[in-house]
């Protein structure tokens, strides 16, 4: 019963943060302080909210990534094209 408990916790606590990437967590990591920030939230905000304007679940991210073969899609991008793309679900906090 306690992992049905902690398992069910997290999934909830998981669906409350933005995805990487997206126009939310770009939104999210602006409002922080740089000196809070890892080097993975700079590598990624650098790609996703700069450098390419392809925000995870923009027209253009979802255009580049049907371009590219399935095979080589990593399972972040799996599940954000399932989630943007053909679903267009809306950020938790958006709801």
């Amino acid at each position: 019963m306690k992992r049905m408990y902690w398992l069910a916790l997290f999934i909830v606590l998981g669906a409350c943060t933005p995805e990487v990437g997206s126009e939310r967590w770009c939104e999210k990591l602006q409002q922080t302080s740089k000196s809070s920030w890892s080097f993975d939230d700079g590598v990624a905000y650098t790609k996703h909210c700069l450098v390419s304007q392809m925000t995870v679940g923009s027209e253009g991210w979802c255009e580049k990534l049907a371009e590219k073969p399935k095979s080589d899609w990593t399972v972040e991008e799996t599940r954000g094209y399932a989630r943007y793309c053909v679903v267009r679900m809306p950020d938790s906090d958006e709801q």
